[in-house]
């Protein structure tokens, strides 16, 4: 809580920094709005994920991935059942993905979408 008139109060200014800069803006009371570019582009071509969040966050690995995964028959819910089965496993690692999905020895198809998954990674640029 600031005094009337004290410091922190509405007629203070107040000093912004943006991302991306190294100087700020002073502002006084009111709505004020800034545009500034995302410090993190996105790249034009998918990168080799290192968990397996980074494959849902990348577009095209993740479609490929998860059809891989649907067409051996290893969640065939789909893209949903897929994305469900690995929200307890998004920061593990992306080459335990499969796995994580489906042990090998107790799923009819594991093996084949495991296949299918390391193909997916191994296309990927590094």
């Amino acid at each position: 809580m600031f005094p009337p008139g004290g410091a922190g109060s509405r007629r203070d200014p107040a000093q912004v920094w943006l991302p991306g800069t190294d100087a700020h803006e002073t502002v006084a009371h009111g709505e004020h709005r800034w545009e500034v570019p995302d410090p993190l582009p996105t790249s034009p071509e998918p990168q080799t994920p290192v968990t397996v969040r980074d494959v849902l966050d990348e577009p095209a690995t993740w479609s490929a991935v998860a059809a891989a995964v649907v067409r051996t028959g290893v969640a065939p819910g789909g893209e949903v059942e897929v994305a469900c089965r690995l929200a307890a496993h998004l920061d593990a690692p992306a080459t335990g993905l499969a796995r994580a999905l489906a042990a090998q020895e107790f799923l009819p198809g594991a093996s084949a979408s495991q296949h299918e998954v390391d193909a997916t990674f191994t296309s990927l640029p590094d």
